[in-house]
């Protein structure tokens, strides 16, 4: 919904049941009791929209209807979000890799570096085990975390 024409807040999402919770209620047959129409397996959550729509239309929108749409919708998010968790975490670690490797390599000097290295007069850095020990433990730490 487009934040200029909200005018405060508003529900993104309705509780609804699948079974409905009274016996009166679209799709409120079956012998359910009142705790099991209240658990997390009969309830779905849809938009306001929708979910004046499936209620008035219980011929269309089923018990067993509701019960695919609800196990689509959270194996799709099972996979998708977990990809995106997955694949984010998995950025982050490559990331502080990258940073570390440019600090205890100092690539942001790499020509004084490679010069001191190639020179007839070699001077290698008396500071460079103390950069590549911490790098060495976050390597170790980011393929085998502790």
């Amino acid at each position: 919904m487009d934040k200029k024409l909200a005018s405060g807040s508003f529900p993104l999402g309705v509780q609804a049941h699948i079974v409905g919770e009274k016996r009166t209620a679209a799709r409120g047959h079956g012998n359910l009791t009142q705790h099991e129409r209240n658990s997390y397996f009969n309830l779905i959550l849809l938009c306001p929209n929708h979910h004046e729509i499936v209620d008035e239309n219980p011929e269309e929108y089923t018990v067993e209807k509701l019960h695919l749409f609800k196990d689509q919708h959270e194996y799709w998010v099972d996979h998708t979000l977990a990809d995106t968790r997955q694949s984010t975490v998995q950025s982050v670690v490559y990331a502080e890799l990258i940073d570390a490797t440019v600090v205890a390599c100092q690539l942001e000097t790499w020509t004084d570096w490679a010069t001191r290295t190639v020179s007839t007069n070699m001077n290698w850095d008396v500071h460079a085990p103390e950069r590549l020990f911490p790098f060495y433990n976050k390597v170790l730490g980011s393929v085998a975390p502790t």
